[in-house]
């Protein structure tokens, strides 16, 4: 029998392992949110012990108890953030996040070049940016989980979650979504300034990190939301052009730090940028959501799997939220005979298991990949 690690890996490098591995809380976007995980716990007897992953997205680190009970193969290398929900706050980027009560969640309020007409060069001079050595910094309780971790040889996965997301989704948090994609047209000297300082931060912060923590993690997970449901959030000609560059100096600080391979999470429909990520150096993608035509996970197995692996593909929005446990069986049962064969594939939720999900379903899930997985 395998390690989580030993799964894992095998997966990532396009190989069976004995089993199909699975995820459950190793990043900021394959967790679950908190109202979910709490009903889930209750369901299981267990009292009410939270971690918090990640304090703007209200996701959990799942204690051990359970990940060992799920025999899940993934662990966060990730400090715990503060439980404390206040009304708003300023993070690092400047960006204020405010707390919306009808979706648990904080959302980017107001960024710091918002409300300018026309920003400049000298604006993004002015600004107060944060510093890598701080937001980089690696404390002694981190070293020591991914130590252990790789003692215990579960498949560490380094979270470069905010205020470590990528330039795109940044860059939007500071200028305001709508502004953001009109400046890539109507002010694209200040848009490519301001993705080169984030770049340039994001870099420098990473490079802090992984000097600690290169040796002890076997993947590294970050992310760029470039796709609506419809399709990308903006021209491929425009992502060649402002994006990629820097998507790929992200990914060479990374690998010329560290063996581990780099999982890259993407909402939406981004069937026509694969290509380019792949270019840029990911080895693994992340969710590939199913209901959108365009990212069949079959059809992404077909046309890049060699090259990519596929993480996710369980239906979040409609199966696992509103189905029953028999369809959320049917759903992973699917993605497995679709998916599984020669590797490159790890079933996860497509997202965070949201606070709707009921724990009947999660349950469903971990079941069937223990069922169906095994090669």
């Amino acid at each position: 029998m395998m390690t989580g690690r030993e799964r894992l890996l095998s997966a990532l490098c396009h190989k069976e392992p004995d089993r199909v591995p699975l995820d459950i809380g190793g990043t900021t976007t394959t967790s679950i949110n908190r109202t979910a995980y709490e009903r889930l716990q209750d369901y299981l007897g267990l009292d009410q012990e939270i971690s918090i992953l990640s304090r703007r997205s209200q996701i959990v680190i799942p204690r051990e108890a359970i990940l060992q009970q799920f025999e899940v193969d993934t662990r966060v290398i990730n400090l715990p953030q503060s439980s404390i929900t206040p009304p708003a706050y300023r993070d690092e980027w400047g960006v204020t996040q405010k707390f919306s009560k009808g979706s648990n969640l904080y959302i980017a309020y107001e960024g710091p070049f918002q409300n300018l007409k026309r920003p400049t060069i000298t604006d993004l001079k002015k600004h107060p940016w944060p510093d890598p050595t701080v937001i980089g910094n690696v404390s002694e309780k981190m070293m020591e989980k991914a130590r252990q971790l790789r003692e215990r040889d579960y498949a560490a996965v380094l979270t470069l979650s905010y205020p470590l997301l990528g330039v795109v989704h940044v860059g939007q948090f500071m200028r305001g979504y709508d502004k953001w994609l009109m400046d890539l047209y109507r002010n694209p000297n200040f848009l490519e300034a301001l993705t080169e300082r984030i770049t340039e931060i994001w870099t420098e912060s990473v490079k802090n990190a992984l000097r600690a923590l290169g040796k002890y993690v076997d993947i590294i997970w970050w992310g760029d939301d470039l796709g609506t449901q419809q399709g990308p959030l903006f021209s491929p000609a425009m992502y060649k052009k402002f994006i990629k560059p820097r998507h790929r100096r992200m990914n060479e600080t990374i690998k010329s730090a560290t063996n581990a391979k780099i999982l890259f999470h993407s909402d939406g429909d981004v069937y026509p940028l694969i290509g380019d990520f792949i270019e840029t150096g990911i080895d693994a993608l992340n969710p590939i959501q199913p209901t959108i035509p365009n990212m069949d996970p079959g059809r992404i197995k077909k046309d890049f799997g060699r090259e990519l692996a596929l993480w996710g593909t369980v239906d979040t929005q409609r199966v696992l939220a509103f189905g029953t446990p028999e369809d959320v069986t049917a759903e992973v049962r699917q993605r497995i005979e679709t998916l599984a064969s020669e590797g490159g594939f790890i079933v996860s939720a497509v997202h965070n298991i949201q606070a709707e999900v009921p724990p009947e379903n999660i349950l469903a899930m971990v079941e069937a990949v223990h069922e169906y997985g095994r090669y």
